[in-house]
């Protein structure tokens, strides 16, 4: 309680394993298993003494895509800057072709729609 550390998740919607991703088992901290199957989310984060849980951090803050290194917070950065976008994260996803690709998870502000565009 109160210490940050690493963020692990279990379940049934949790992933079993990623497949063609030998390394990910590299640095235990990102996105590697733990002994008995809890995903190690690659979060830093603690818990209160009331249960709730904060993220404080990333373990690991380079997106690797085919070896140009990206900052999931210059990412953000640039993201945040649009009038719809009320906050976001910015993430390294597989990809078989480039290692990793950067993902975004949005929450926009209200009133605003999403589109392609």
């Amino acid at each position: 309680v109160g210490e940050a550390g690493a963020i692990c998740v279990s379940g049934t919607c949790v992933t079993s394993g990623y497949e063609f991703r030998p390394h990910m088992d590299e640095n235990p901290n990102i996105n590697g298993f733990t002994p008995d199957g809890w995903l190690i989310t690659g979060d830093k984060g603690y818990k209160d003494d009331r249960g709730n849980i904060f993220l404080v951090g990333r373990f690991k803050e380079i997106i690797n895509r085919n070896g140009e290194k990206l900052s999931p917070f210059a990412v953000e950065e640039v993201l945040l800057k649009h009038p719809s976008v009320k906050t976001l994260v910015a993430f390294a996803m597989p990809h078989l072709e480039f290692q990793e690709v950067v993902g975004v998870a949005v929450v926009m502000n209200a009133g605003r729609i999403t589109s392609l565009e």
